[in-house]
């Protein structure tokens, strides 16, 4: 069976079982920053918990491999596409709680939760008008809740760790599990969860202050984000990890990579630990430079970078 006829056979299997929207055959570079990606079999927007819930185990029925992602801000999908069914949690979108006590003092905790598709920026500007603080530092940065607590983003010293109170999981025969913040191993760019499966929403803790004090944070924390990266080009942000005691950023710049292309890929001028798709960039052309830079940074100054973006798919 060619590809094409395996994606159109697990579109129709899908078909009239879900109420989210299904692409067949869909270009995933419609759908990542970056702007690559080769065709998902089927790319699956659930309209809710029970309706992927219903898609899980229908996949698992029949024995569909299912790949799930955000905002798609911090992912590489290789150009031969992902097989079987792709979650886009971009619809499982919305904000509960975040209430105030009545005399509340400044410091006081406050909760809120966020299903997972929820961009970061609507959590953020959610919390201004009743002053919460706490997630000053992300204003700039894409993607998703769910997505920022898996790979435990952060800025400005701080990162998601530390305001996640419990994550709500979903595997793949649809069975949820709550997870608390004690059971989950928050480190540099990761989270290591107790148990497999896909996070469908958070609670998080803030803290009160005031509106003026944090709106004041985000735009100083926005302006600081722009100045320092590119913008107007398809990217996903930091590719490689700091390693201890350094930046990866100074390492590459300090290998003379600044400006080094590949194809359509190019290490951006601003900021050398940004890969950027100047033109028409494959996954190919990214992998390649990347390449490149792990090669040059370990020759120059001994240090193995680890890539901080996910890479997923088929060549």
């Amino acid at each position: 069976m060619t590809a094409l006829l395996a994606a159109e056979s697990a579109g129709r299997l899908f078909a009239g079982a879900v109420r989210g929207r299904l692409l067949v055959g869909e270009p995933l570079r419609a759908h990542t920053s970056f702007r690559v990606g080769g065709p998902a079999d089927v790319l699956f927007f659930p309209a809710g918990r029970e309706d992927l819930r219903a898609a899980l185990r229908l996949a698992a029925a029949h024995g569909l491999p299912v790949t799930v992602m955000g905002r798609g801000t911090n992912l590489l999908v290789r150009d031969g596409g992902i097989r079987g069914l792709v979650v886009n949690l971009g619809d499982l979108s919305g904000i509960e709680g975040g209430e105030v006590p009545p005399q509340a003092a400044p410091g006081t905790p406050v909760e809120l939760s966020a299903l997972a598709g929820t961009p970061l920026s609507q959590v953020i500007n959610f919390a201004v008008r009743p002053g919460l603080a706490g997630l000053e530092w992300a204003a700039g940065i894409p993607g998703s809740v769910g997505g920022a607590i898996a790979m435990n983003a952060g800025a400005h010293g701080h990162s998601m760790g530390e305001v996640v109170l419990w994550v709500d999981l979903m595997d793949v025969a649809g069975s949820e599990t709550r997870v608390p913040r004690a059971a989950i191993a928050f480190a540099y760019r990761s989270a290591r969860l107790p148990r497999a499966g896909f996070l469908v929403a958070a609670g998080l803790q803030l803290r009160l202050s005031n509106e003026q004090a944090v709106l004041a944070e985000n735009k100083r924390c926005l302006e600081e984000h722009k100045r320092r990266l590119p913008f107007g080009w398809g990217s996903a942000g930091s590719v490689f990890k700091n390693p201890p005691g350094d930046a990866a950023g100074r390492l590459i710049d300090a290998a003379g990579l600044k400006g080094t292309r590949v194809g359509g890929a190019e290490i951006s001028a601003k900021h050398a630990n940004v890969i950027v798709n100047v033109g028409q960039a494959t996954a190919a052309d990214i992998l390649a430079l990347m390449r490149l830079v792990r090669e040059r940074v370990l020759a120059h100054a001994g240090v193995a970078l680890e890539p901080e973006i996910q890479v997923v798919g088929e060549e």
